[in-house]
């Protein structure tokens, strides 16, 4: 086998190996010390750039949403405790959650947790906003965003 043939092999393998494992971004967790209004939170939501989500088929939400959780719960501290609270609470979500900042909303310790989710035979192209609070998992607010 030539050197070039080699190449176009291995370049297939790797092309099959990062499409079976679905290559979907992974949910962002970031601690922000800083104070946000509710406002503030449904703003960032209501702005949020499904551009990375949105040519996934909503069918896959279920294994991304299990990909996520297992990403948080492989962080540790409070990252698995939203997981672990994000598991027993939602047991219906479709959502997939992408984007969490443990802070502060209106002076209460939350989590702010963006998923993407999208409709049965559409595409994860919507956005839902959850405010939690931390660290029992409350419901503060909801709000989507079609």
């Amino acid at each position: 086998m030539t050197a070039r043939c080699a190449i176009l092999v291995v370049s297939a393998g790797l092309a099959a190996a990062l499409a079976m494992t679905g290559c979907a971004p992974s949910v962002r967790y970031e601690s922000d010390e800083g104070a946000r209004t509710l406002a503030e939170a449904e703003a960032f939501a209501a702005g949020f750039d499904v551009g990375k989500w949105e040519r996934r088929p909503a069918s896959q939400a279920g294994s991304l949403r299990n990909r996520a959780l297992g990403d948080l719960r492989g962080r540790g501290g409070d990252a698995a405790v939203l997981a672990d609270l994000l598991t027993e609470g939602f047991t219906t979500s479709r959502g997939v959650p992408v984007h969490i900042v443990e802070g502060n909303v209106d002076d209460r310790a939350t989590w702010t947790v963006v998923e993407v989710y999208g409709p049965p035979d559409g595409r994860l192209d919507r956005v839902r906003l959850w405010v939690l609070s931390r660290p029992d998992g409350r419901v503060v607010s909801s709000s989507a965003y079609p």
